[in-house]
């Protein structure tokens, strides 16, 4: 992770973003002790209809 941020700082980038996806909490949790924020979070919810449409 450091070799990335040292290679995009060494680009011109001023800003690094990451995305997790919500059960991966081993990973947030790492990156947070890394100094990344939280900035978003997305919540989603899947429907099922139980009646055919047609």
């Amino acid at each position: 992770m450091q070799a990335a941020e040292d290679y995009v700082m060494s680009q011109g980038a001023k800003r690094l973003a990451l995305n997790l996806f919500g059960p991966n909490r081993v990973a947030r949790s790492l990156h947070e002790l890394m100094g990344y924020k939280v900035m978003a979070i997305e919540m989603r919810i899947d429907l099922v209809c139980s009646a055919d449409p047609e």
